[in-house]
């Protein structure tokens, strides 16, 4: 908050919501088939098709968070923001819905964002 703004409300309570583990992908990877390599045995590195599942219920708690009465003054979320950070669509997804909420929003990366890229697009 701007200096104004903390004298203006010293003493006021501040409202916080807390979201973890939006994890857009995840109901994917969970219920993705494993893909066989041609020996028959699973191959690790083919990632599942990423669908918006996740996305709706991200979509769905953020209508309900802006429905608060009183509103809150701040969205902390403390990571896992994504299944795989390097999963086309899955950032891009997250940042569209987080950019709807209309409150401030301070993130903090989870095991599941961090990867050698993510800090730039992270900051970005």
């Amino acid at each position: 908050m701007r200096k104004p703004e903390i004298g203006r409300r010293a003493g006021a309570m501040c409202r916080i919501v807390h979201l973890s583990d939006t994890q857009l992908g995840f109901t994917d990877a969970v219920n993705a088939p494993p893909a066989a390599e041609s020996n028959g045995s699973p191959k690790n590195d083919v990632l599942p098709v990423y669908t918006d599942t996740d996305k709706r219920f991200y979509e769905r708690a953020v209508v309900r968070m802006k429905r608060l009465d009183p509103r809150p003054d701040v969205v902390i979320h403390t990571g896992d923001l994504v299944d795989d950070f390097g999963h086309h669509g899955q950032w891009e997804d997250y940042r569209a819905v987080t950019d709807t909420i209309g409150f401030p929003v301070y993130e903090a990366i989870g095991n599941h964002d961090c990867t050698k890229d993510a800090s730039g697009r992270y900051h970005n």
